[in-house]
């Protein structure tokens, strides 16, 4: 069934699963640390620490982890993987780096704008990034070495990217009180988007709920994102028109922070509870119990061995470009009042 592996915020420990979130092993990470976010590619899980040097790297899909050196002490917020080179931006910065060994060793790059960066994802031989705020993004066509600075088609609260068959598409959160929540969709490896509104998700019966989507991939021919307040929706024709789709009976009201896909399977983590969802093509979806409530928020899947890799968010991850949110959970769970940091996590 392949494999997941959840990284615990600030505890050092780590869990796996090989039976499908069933049961979990610990495992132990280098130290208690404010790991940010991880990717996969050639072999290696890659997992930085926000305003830190260290990186853990792990070539054994989850099982040990050693530490690594990044070229500055910078805001690492997010991390991909393309063609062979990891790449890591920080936010309220232009810093990125590099590596083409595995996360072994790290090259200093420059990002063309000082920014709230906060996504990142790799296709079609390019990088792309995304800003929390505004409409700043950039692309790279030669390995994250340089970059040109794009334009987004609105000002949102940009929270994720990912790519898959052709396109990048970014989406993004309405907090202005109209609650528009929005995709953006390039076919031209980020040179130019355009603007497609996201499905109301919520229920007409409750007036108090409002989606907002945190995480986004690509799988199976299938973009599916997903969020807060009954925030998941899937798109089969490359982000121009998109589906609600309905979660586990009581667990519409979660934070659900992150999504990743992998070994035939969609999965997402909620970064309030311990719960995780999964579904074949993002239609019906299961739940399953994670090992404890550490706030989720990152999740990367490897391929050569079916594995999946959780993290929780970073200072809990609270606020979307800076911006407060109030949300009521119709399950009954608790009511929460939240500063979303863009990208997932919650």
């Amino acid at each position: 069934m392949g494999r997941f592996c959840v990284i615990s915020w600030g505890s050092g420990l780590a869990f796996t699963t090989d039976d499908g979130g069933v049961t979990w092993a610990s495992r132990e990470l280098p130290s208690a640390s404010s790991w940010s976010c991880i990717a996969y590619g050639d072999g290696s899980f890659v997992t930085p620490i926000y305003q830190s040097t260290s990186v853990a790297v792990s070539t054994d899909d989850g099982d040990s982890w050693a530490l690594h050196e990044l070229p500055s002490a910078s805001r690492w917020i997010a991390a991909t993987h393309g063609d062979g080179v990891f790449c890591v931006i920080a936010e309220l910065d232009t810093a990125a780096a590099t590596s083409s060994d595995g996360g072994a060793t790290w090259t200093a790059r420059e990002l063309p704008a000082s920014a709230q960066w906060t996504a990142i994802a790799h296709g079609g031989g390019v990088f792309c990034a995304i800003a929390a705020q505004g409409t700043t993004a950039a692309t790279s066509t030669d390995g994250g070495q340089t970059w040109t600075t794009r334009q987004l088609p609105a000002t949102r609260s940009w929270s994720a990217i990912a790519y898959g068959g052709g396109s990048f598409v970014a989406i993004g959160n309405d907090l202005s009180g109209a609650h528009v929540n929005v995709a953006a969709v390039s076919s031209d490896n980020g040179a130019t988007w355009s603007l497609v509104e996201l499905p109301r998700c919520v229920p007409d019966w409750d007036i108090y709920t409002h989606s907002t989507f945190y995480a986004i991939t690509y799988g199976v021919g299938t973009f599916c994102a997903i969020g807060g307040g009954y925030g998941l929706v899937t798109s089969t024709d490359g982000g121009a028109t998109w589906i609600p789709r309905s979660f586990p009976d009581g667990y519409e009201g979660g934070w659900w922070s992150c999504i990743a896909y992998g070994g035939g399977s969609f999965c997402a983590a909620d970064s309030y509870d311990s719960f995780a969802i999964t579904s074949p093509a993002g239609v019906t979806w299961t739940l399953q119990q994670l090992p404890d409530t550490l706030g989720w928020a990152h999740i990367a899947y490897a391929p050569r061995a079916n594995t999946f890799s959780i993290i929780p968010p970073l200072h809990q991850r609270q606020r979307v470009g800076g911006m407060e949110s109030h949300a009521i959970h119709a399950t009954g769970r608790t009511t929460r009042q939240s500063s979303l940091l863009q990208r997932g996590p919650l």
